[in-house]
């Protein structure tokens, strides 16, 4: 065997040796080679971040934290399943509200268990007590038009009582007399009043909702499917979406902005502009603003509708310079209401809440930021019923 020259005898035999041999033959090995390549590319890098978080997401699974949160959903379905009322059933535990916005799994239930939740439905909530059985048959039929799995898993019950309740909702703003009291009632127990714009991510914005009153079974579907959920249960809305940013270090899970939602807000507006002019006019004529709108919201009008002037050689009619609560506000003012706006209203308390409600969705809807499931339902839910009343003045 030849030696190598320059090398201590020791070194030489270990360098010669059977082991060595291999190990140079593998360094030049196709194999090898191509391991270094994909070291260079960084996919090797990719692949071990991914199997870390999969280890990490099966971590997470077998958490305690996430066993307690199968255990208080499965408490849940239970408690909802076995109520005899299903009325208020997720009052058994309220910390089991936040479960809903924490599955993130699909589900779309079986034709049999949705022809047994529905009838079961029917026979315990009010107003489907009426009408046993067409209002089951309504459900299904409504719940038919779902292709898309749109339940939460493991908690289908939930979401399928929550279809419901939204379509009930629907039914009492698309009715004559939508601020009626039975209507009236219906809205206040299920739905939540925002003190401001609410924040944070979507999820955060639902569970705020919930604290805030909201019947959590409203918004126990899957996010990306809500606005389906929402026309399928007779809120017509037509959603085309436009995916928007989102907030630093989060993935978009399907929120996105949805023109047709500012569309349906600015018809609102419009509508109750032209309603109060139309109305307090025909009470006042030419002086109606002098004599039915207090004197610093004149003020405010007018400074705006000067500046915009200034700036863009435009001036419209002064009751185009309202804020939305200005509206509120000019129509349940006492002398206002009484002439012009009790009939059509009727409450004036809910009128208030109503408008109360779309605010602060207004502000979002003004940034383009994506509405949170509890925003939408309040969005359509409100418009919806307003719109009804206002579509009786102008068809």
């Amino acid at each position: 065997m030849k030696k190598r020259i320059g090398l201590p005898p020791a070194i030489a035999d270990l360098y010669d040796s059977p082991t060595f041999r291999l190990m140079r033959n593998l360094e030049n090995s196709p194999a090898l080679t191509a391991v270094r390549e994909l070291q260079k590319s960084g996919v090797l890098d990719d692949l071990t971040r991914a199997a870390q978080s999969q280890r990490a997401l099966v971590d997470s699974l077998n958490s305690p934290s996430w066993v307690r949160m199968q255990s208080e959903m499965s408490d849940l379905a239970r408690a909802i399943s076995l109520s005899p009322s299903l009325t208020g059933a997720v009052a058994v535990n309220t910390d089991l509200a936040r479960c809903i916005t924490k599955i993130t799994v699909p589900a779309l239930p079986e034709i049999s268990y949705i022809t047994e939740m529905t009838r079961a439905l029917s026979e315990s909530l009010q107003p489907f007590q009426s009408d046993v059985l067409g209002w089951s048959k309504k459900l299904q039929e409504q719940i038919g038009l779902l292709r898309e799995p749109w339940a939460l898993s493991g908690i289908e019950s939930v979401s399928v009582a929550g279809f419901a309740r939204i379509s009930t909702l629907s039914n009492y703003a698309h009715l004559q007399g939508p601020f009626g009291p039975e209507a009236a009632a219906y809205y206040r127990d299920q739905l939540f009043t925002p003190d401001d714009e609410l924040a944070g991510e979507p999820t955060e914005k639902d569970d705020a909702a919930v604290e805030a009153g909201l019947n959590p079974e409203l918004i126990a579907f899957y996010p990306s499917e809500y606005s389906h959920v929402l026309t399928a249960a007779g809120f017509s809305v037509s959603f085309s979406r436009v995916r928007v940013p989102v907030s630093e270090g989060r993935e978009n899970r399907g929120e996105a902005y949805n023109p047709a939602h500012d569309a349906l807000l600015k018809q609102v507006e419009i509508l109750l502009r032209q309603l109060i002019e139309q109305s307090l006019r025909s009470l006042s004529g030419d002086a109606w603003i002098k004599q039915r709108v207090p004197g610093q919201m004149k003020k405010k009008w007018s400074e705006t509708q000067r500046h915009e002037h200034e700036n863009t050689g435009n001036g419209y009619d002064l009751i185009q310079y309202a804020d939305f609560m200005d509206l509120a506000d000019l129509i349940c003012q006492t002398n206002n209401w009484n002439e012009a706006f009790s009939h059509l209203f009727v409450s004036r308390e809910d009128f208030r809440v109503s408008m109360a409600r779309l605010h602060p969705i207004r502000k979002s809807l003004a940034h383009a930021r994506p509405l949170a499931r509890s925003e939408v339902l309040l969005l359509v839910s409100e418009a919806s019923r307003i719109l009804t009343v206002l579509r009786s003045v102008f068809p």
